[in-house]
């Protein structure tokens, strides 16, 4: 009998000892994810047309780093689009327009800035063609 409550106890010890190095590492990636977050930066912008004085809603803006699609958000009637929770670095952004046009711009993200403002502009980013009316 002493030999199998022997063997109760620590077979009921090893699951409590997991328990907590599991806690301890959930407890170090909520931390992680926090620290992050906390440094994480929204890209504020606008999508328009100086020369054709326009602005375009339901644009798609998709934001990608090192070629992997990041975020995406869609504008405004007045053109404006929010993308939260990007970190320091160099962003493609690609734009496409709810007629099928699509160009792109670059977003240099500074982490220590809480939001940054970005125009892009399609008239200065896309050369003009014959089918442009200006």
């Amino acid at each position: 009998m002493t030999l199998w409550k022997g063997l109760t106890r620590k077979a009921a010890a090893y699951p409590v000892v997991q328990v907590r190095a599991c806690a301890t590492a959930l407890a170090s990636l909520l931390l992680a994810t926090i620290v992050n977050c906390a440094h994480a930066t929204e890209l504020v912008g606008r999508v328009v047309d100086t020369m054709g004085e326009k602005v375009f809603e339901a644009a798609s803006v998709q934001v990608h780093q090192r070629r992997d699609s990041v975020l995406m958000a869609l504008t405004d009637q007045g053109g404006f689009f929010r993308i939260e929770g990007l970190s320091s670095g160099s962003y493609s952004v690609n734009i496409t327009l709810s007629d099928g046009r699509s160009f792109a711009g670059r977003a240099l993200v500074n982490g220590a800035r809480r939001a940054q403002f970005f125009e892009f502009d399609y008239s200065r980013l896309v050369p003009p063609s014959d089918e442009d009316n200006y």
